[in-house]
């Protein structure tokens, strides 16, 4: 750029800004995604404070207490966004989306939902951050249990909204990692660990690519089945040898390449024997990761890498540029200044690495604290890092870093989130408030930035000319209908490198149910079913995942399950009804007290506490009832030969019962909780602490919706148990009972409760938790009340 160019622009850019903040926040640019406009933690635009105090105010031009959390916020249209808990510590808590002008930290709207069925404490709600698409005006937020919510970022209204967990199966744990979404064209990605129906049953990393308009699902794809952990990645958009690339950490441990607009896998490179967390940077055709976990040819910790992310299948023996062990990055993302690149260890220290030789810069930096959970941000030629504790600004010398500020901040303070930066301020979320930290404006006279965002950019690099049809792609990818519907599909094709070539007739089949020549699928009548649904072009073939159920009532005895021979294990056993979702991963059907049955199984990894969904997510105001029954776990008498039951799961509970031989109490610390869901509520027969618990979000069962009261119960004994969900005047009104199976059905219901802020509708299903004894159900029924 000439002189007089770069004094051309100048000029241009004063006299298009009017004065004041609001104007300043017209022709600036946006940060609709946590990692900035160019998903690389850049920020390009007037010079930012380098230092705050937030006790005397300086620099603090506002600061928010409602919009404190732990979730990075986004900026589109000079409105901020954050995902926050909605009145914490209060039987009115659920998760909200703020929105508060950027300028002033005025609250515009918010947006609040409930948080249900989740094993996600209240203090981890808030993990993911939002992503903002400028084209569409819509934010998008993925909620802790699920809840994935389009919103329009002017008004706040829900766009449309989608169930994740209960209508495909994302886990929701207890630690709370929620994936960040990100846009590509006309698509909204999300993924989670997933725990589904039929050939997605087997636990995975899972992506879901949703029209972002109507939340229609257009692929569903995921990685190595039974990781080892869940993830929190955020997938990064690039183009990659001219190809569209979202590239992400996974949680079988290794990094991928999933071709945006169809979820082709294009590579992988494997780099941990667990999960990955850490955003990746894409810089050119080089990926830049780091990882905390066991590296996978020694037993040492941690590595940082740089390699080539360009090739097909797997490229980690051939795309390696330079790898360092034994830096734990496991959380924040690296990033690059000039030529180096840099990563801050969970540890809080900051390491620099030459970009192209991977040799050290110089000694690593240690922060103030010891933990850094957020990601650095790249300003006017200097590194923004916090850790838990701890305000850094860093400069690159010759040899290294130094300080250009650093502050030790409060308590209440502690830093989760990463700060983010625009129009000259800077913003930083603590678990207190929010800051915006900056000069106070006089001219009001701002550079504009960059409108083009990176995955816009990436979109206009590889759209096209489109080459011949290599894949063919069914819309809707994954669908629910009522049995006897008709639902229409659509056949997308595409060329070898993800580019769409146009829509297209094909050649229809199904497992279940019919296709009409022009594509619209009726479900089977009367009954629940799964459908696999084929669509052939020629010698190409695309599939489709269809589900469908019949209007209430429903009966499931599981009689008419057909039994046969495991071939590695002999034991003889069906599986569940197909179309359950988060079901037979951890269920068969067996012949129990000579009657078949559904048995929630113990010798599944990672599958003591489990959930299950049998229908759609839209029903509401009605009764589910099952005989149930816990299986003895064979505890013989002290000094008599060993139970049936191996020693290695034995809980805190049976150590104690052992020393003291005692084993009735052996027996009843092995009992496992059982129960219903119904409309996001479960009725839980809690064996170890014999109680009966009606709730929705189990964690939080002190402060939120909850009723518990003692109930005594046996394992070995069949009982009948039945949880009723009703919705009145915006309240849901939850009704349960147990008695034992064959007795007459009491009258009185054993236990009642009114939830005010309710879940009006939520799909039946089963709650299981236990490590020693198998759960047996039996005589399933699903009716509506009036």
């Amino acid at each position: 750029m000439t002189a007089t160019l770069a004094a051309t622009m100048r000029l241009l850019a004063g006299l298009a800004v009017a004065t004041g903040m609001a104007a300043a926040a017209e022709c600036s640019g946006d940060w609709p995604d946590w990692r900035g406009p160019d998903q690389n933690r850049h920020y390009d635009g007037p010079p930012l404070a380098t230092s705050f105090d937030p006790g005397a105010g300086t620099n603090v031009l506002w600061k928010n207490d409602a919009a404190g959390g732990i979730s990075t916020p986004v900026i589109l249209g000079g409105k901020l966004f954050t995902l926050v808990r909605h009145k914490p510590g209060t039987t009115e808590e659920a998760e909200k989306v703020l929105c508060l002008d950027a300028a002033s930290g005025e609250k515009v709207w918010e947006n609040v939902f409930n948080v249900y069925l989740s094993d996600v404490p209240a203090e981890r709600v808030g993990w993911s951050a939002m992503i903002a698409d400028p084209e569409s005006n819509t934010v998008f937020a993925h909620g802790v249990c699920g809840v994935f919510t389009a919103i329009d970022a002017a008004t706040g209204t829900t766009r449309w909204q989608r169930s994740l967990h209960e209508e495909f199966g994302f886990l929701s744990t207890y630690g709370g990692r929620t994936n960040i979404p990100v846009v590509f064209e006309d698509l909204v990605i999300a993924s989670a660990v997933v725990t589904g129906w039929g050939d997605t049953a087997r636990p995975a990393h899972r992506f879901l690519g949703m029209d972002k308009a109507t939340g229609e699902v257009r692929w569903m794809n995921g990685t190595k089945e039974l990781p080892e952990d869940t993830t929190y990645s955020t997938p990064s958009l690039a183009a990659l040898g001219g190809q569209a690339a979202l590239v992400f950490g996974s949680s079988d441990g290794s990094v991928w390449n999933f071709q945006p607009r169809t979820g082709k896998a294009a590579w992988n490179f494997k780099l941990s024997r667990r999960g990955l967390n850490v955003a990746p940077l894409v810089d050119g055709d080089d990926v830049f990761v780091s990882q905390a976990e066991e590296n996978l040819d020694n037993t040492s910790m941690g590595s940082v890498t740089r390699f080539k992310g360009t090739g097909t299948g797997d490229i980690t023996a051939t795309n390696a540029v330079w790898q360092r062990k034994g830096v734990m990055d496991g959380r924040s993302m690296p990033v690059v200044l000039g030529d180096r690149v840099y990563f801050v260890d969970d540890g809080a220290k900051v390491y620099a690495f030459d970009k192209q030789t991977g040799n050290p810069v110089g000694k690593p930096v240690k922060l103030l604290g010891t933990i850094v959970r957020g990601s650095p941000l790249v300003a006017d030629g200097k590194l923004y890092v916090c850790s838990t504790s701890g305000w850094h600004v860093l400069e690159p010398t010759q040899d290294g870093l130094k300080f250009v500020n650093r502050m030790r901040l409060d308590e209440d303070d502690e830093v989760t989130a990463s700060p983010i930066a625009w129009n000259g301020l800077v913003f930083l979320t603590t678990g207190a408030r929010l800051y915006c930290i900056g000069a106070k404006p006089t001219d009001g006279v701002v550079r504009a930035q960059p409108k083009v965002t990176a995955p816009q950019q990436v979109s206009a690099n590889t759209k096209g000319p489109a080459g011949e049809p290599a894949w063919v792609q069914i819309v809707p990818a994954e669908a629910q209908v009522a049995a006897g519907g008709a639902l229409p599909l659509k056949v997308r094709l595409y060329d070898s490198a993800g580019r769409f070539v146009r829509e297209s007739a094909a050649e229809f089949s199904a497992t279940a149910g019919a296709v009409a020549a022009d594509g619209t699928y009726t479900a089977p009548a009367g009954v629940h079913a799964a459908a696999i649904v084929t669509a052939k072009v020629g010698s190409l073939e695309g599939k489709a995942r269809i589900r469908s159920m019949p209007r209430l009532p429903w009966r499931f005895d599981f009689d008419d399950t057909p039994l046969a021979a495991d071939p590695k294990t002999g034991m003889v056993k069906g599986e569940p009804p197909l179309p359950w979702v988060g079901m037979r991963y951890r269920h068969v059907v067996r012949e129990v007290d000579g009657s078949k049955c559904l048995v929630k199984i113990t010798t599944i990894p990672k599958g003591t506490r489990s959930q299950g969904w049998i229908g759609p997510i839209g029903l509401h105001d009605y009764v589910i009832r099952a005989d149930v029954r816990a299986r003895e776990t064979g505890v013989e008498k002290p000094g008599s030969p060993a139970s049936d039951v191996p020693q290695a799961a034995a809980t805190d509970a049976d150590a104690f019962a052992r020393k003291f031989g005692n084993p009735a109490a052996l027996e009843k610390a092995r009992m496992p909780d059982i129960g219903l869901v119904a409309q996001r509520y479960t009725l839980d027969m809690m064996g170890a602490s014999q109680q009966l618990q009606l709730r929705s979000w189990p964690p939080q069962v002190a402060t939120y919706f909850s009723k518990t009261i003692p109930f005594s119960w046996e394992a070995g004994r069949w009982y009948t148990i039945k949880l009723e969900a009703r919705t009145k005047d915006g309240a849901a009104v939850l009704r349960g009972k147990v008695w034992p199976r064959g007795e007459p059905e009491p009258e009185a219901w054993t236990i009642e409760g009114v939830h005010e802020a309710g879940n009006l509708q939520g799909s039946p299903g089963f709650f299981g938790n236990s490590k020693d004894s198998e759960i047996y159900i039996d005589n399933v029924s699903v009716e509506a009340v009036e």
